[in-house]
């Protein structure tokens, strides 16, 4: 690249700095999804949906006459298109019954996880795209080049032609990882309505800052299967299995967690007598009805939100009594303001649960967030 091509990398990069605030913009309106607190976020979003579209603007003059940049500036503006719907969605008065409203707004947040999908490969050419995979922008971590054996990165398998096909399954493998060690693993359960290669994107810039591979499966229909949970329990099984044949894994450290319908089939894998993992985040979840003579010894972190209006907190609580009652070794975590949604902030305070110390963690500068 000459000096020229990279000068005008340089300005495509600034111009790009407006999307971290947007993204941070964007998840904490998603903390308040369909709650009474939920419109005072509007005024907020709209200034930044302002900067998107300003920003868009401006990276349409910049040169197109070479491949690289038409399909940098091409990238780019798809995703801070999605992202601008994303928030128009969010702002826009919601009308209609609840089960209508609930809906637009989660192929809203989908579009969000396609704008990662698409800005995630730029992450080595635009400093400012990469801060948006990381967990805050002080982070420094050698992310660039595996020097071993394993493909790291971004891994979807199973899918085929189609890309959200059910039944797929998402990996993350540490993009510096190389195989001199095996690493722990979270296997990560969307919600009702969700996929694997959306979800994944909740625990993405966790793991590639503190080093542990991340599996986030699809369920074979379009929620997990509560009720008859053997074809699902197997799906995920093949995955992990699938995963361990290719990368080697910590089998002292598998982390099962998940959100809402998966946070409540996490429950029914919890119990079963001879599970492979070794610890549960339940995410606002649920007690389904299950046979409790298994709970004996389970270590169970219950994650929910006092504004949850599914699941209230008070059937959280109820649940983790009579988990409590039959032997589990559980903690419910009532988060303050947090309605039927992933509370991403959370992430750090189920990994320090889970066991992993910060001295694990390839990163020191981290250490102060599970110290203070």
């Amino acid at each position: 690249m000459d000096q020229k091509d990279a000068a005008v990398l340089k300005q495509i990069n600034t111009e790009c700095r407006v999307l971290l605030s947007a993204r941070n913009a964007v998840e904490n309106a998603q903390r308040y999804f369909f709650s009474p607190g939920f419109e005072g976020y509007h005024p907020k979003l709209l200034k930044h949906l302002y900067e998107l579209e300003l920003c868009r603007r401006t990276l349409e003059k910049f040169p197109d006459n070479q491949a690289q940049f038409q399909d940098l500036k091409a990238t780019l503006d798809q995703a801070i298109f999605f992202l601008c719907e994303v928030m128009t969605a969010f702002i826009k008065p919601q009308t209609g019954g609840p089960e209508e409203i609930i809906t637009r707004l989660l192929k809203a947040n989908r579009k969000y996880c396609r704008a990662q999908e698409m800005l995630f490969p730029l992450r080595h050419l635009l400093p400012a795209v990469d801060e948006l995979f990381l967990e805050r922008p002080a982070t420094e971590i050698a992310l660039r080049d595996s020097t071993g054996i394993y493909d790291s990165g971004l891994v979807h398998m199973g899918a085929g032609a189609e890309p959200y096909t059910r039944g797929a399954f998402s990996v993350y493998i540490p993009e510096n990882f190389a195989g001199k060690s095996c690493l722990p693993l979270v296997v990560a359960l969307h919600g009702g309505l969700g996929h694997g290669r959306d979800f994944i994107w909740s625990w993405l810039r966790e793991a590639r800052c503190r080093n542990f591979m991340v599996l986030a499966p699809t369920s074979s229909a379009t929620t997990w299967a509560i009720t008859q949970p053997d074809k699902d329990r197997a799906l995920i099984r093949s995955a992990l299995d699938q995963v361990m044949e290719r990368w080697p894994v910590d089998k002292t450290q598998i982390l099962l967690t998940g959100i809402s319908d998966g946070g409540t089939f996490a429950l029914t894998c919890a119990l079963e007598p001879n599970s492979i993992f070794t610890g549960f985040a339940i995410i606002a979840g649920t007690l389904p009805p299950l046979n409790l003579k298994t709970a004996k010894g389970k270590r169970i972190l219950w994650v929910h939100g006092e504004l949850d209006w599914m699941f209230p907190v008070s059937r959280a609580r109820f649940a983790c009594t009579l988990l409590q009652q039959a032997g589990a070794d559980i903690t419910l975590e009532v988060v303050p303001n947090l309605s039927h949604v992933y509370p991403r902030e959370q992430n750090s305070r189920i990994l320090l649960w889970f066991g992993m110390e910060p001295d694990k963690f390839e990163n020191p500068d981290l250490r102060s967030e599970f110290t203070s």
